[in-house]
């Protein structure tokens, strides 16, 4: 969404973000997390992954637990921060 901070940006590199990045209205921003959070389709796969509303392919290795739970705990590291999941 646009907004007055664009303003204070050179046009020649707003032009080249709007260009890159298409800006949806707030009616699209919003469809893809109000279908994560009411399609009863999805329940049963509380992971996937949604872009434009749609279930998308992952790359299998996103998948493995073991290695989720390694970057989990170098992001503790990291950042001194402990969490439970």
């Amino acid at each position: 969404m646009k907004t007055e901070l664009w303003r204070h940006i050179p046009r020649d590199m707003r032009d080249q973000v709007f260009n890159s990045f298409p800006i949806k209205s707030i009616s699209q921003g919003m469809a893809t997390p109000l279908v994560a959070a009411l399609d009863p389709d999805l329940a049963a796969n509380s992971s996937a992954y949604l872009d434009d509303c749609q279930v998308q392919d992952v790359i299998p290795w996103t998948r493995d637990e073991a290695k989720g739970k390694e970057l989990w705990a170098l992001s503790e590291r990291l950042t001194g921060k402990s969490f439970t999941w």
